[in-house]
């Protein structure tokens, strides 16, 4: 059964996916991702630990949140210090847009509120999947600050994997 969300939920403002409809992984385009037990909450200005490795490909788990976000940047890290810059546009988690590159991972039907309360509705989760620098070993992608163009609060929420290897959610 669903109960109360903590910790601000997924938008920072109580509101969650439900943990019965998600459930413990989702297989996206042929990736298992482990979401863990904890609460995912909105990512801003973030830097996220991975394996260490050379992978080829970027796979990324994620949703816009407050509204879509457009046009966001992901810095991939390399060990010998250098950099690949990804841009990348969020849709909301209510309000699919069909960005390039943005295909559904996963659909629920209603969310959870602070005090967990439902609220009917369709809640996507988007898969995302990036070229990165395979001759590189890679230390870390970082979510920058999220534009505040069109209202504060907006922020995007993820979770990554790195050529099938599990990572689980960012919170």
């Amino acid at each position: 059964m669903d109960s109360r969300v903590a910790n601000g939920g997924l938008d920072v403002h109580g509101n969650a996916y439900s943990k019965n409809l998600l459930g413990a992984s989702v297989v996206w385009s042929g990736t298992t991702f482990t979401l863990g037990a904890g609460v995912a909450n909105a990512a801003s200005s973030i830097s996220i630990p991975l394996p260490a490795g050379n992978f080829g490909t970027l796979q990324l788990l994620a949703t816009g949140l407050n509204g879509n976000q457009a046009n966001q940047t992901l810095t991939v890290t390399y060990t010998d210090g250098t950099t690949t810059r990804l841009t990348q546009s969020f849709s909301d988690w209510w309000a699919s847009q069909g960005y390039a590159g943005e295909s559904i991972a996963s659909v629920m039907a209603y969310r959870l509120d602070s005090s967990g309360v439902v609220h009917n509705g369709r809640f996507c989760l988007y898969g995302y999947s990036f070229a990165i620098d395979g001759t590189k070993t890679i230390k870390s992608p970082h979510l920058t600050e999220q534009s505040r163009c069109g209202g504060a609060g907006r922020r995007t929420s993820a979770w990554l994997d790195s050529a099938g290897r599990e990572f689980g959610h960012c919170g």
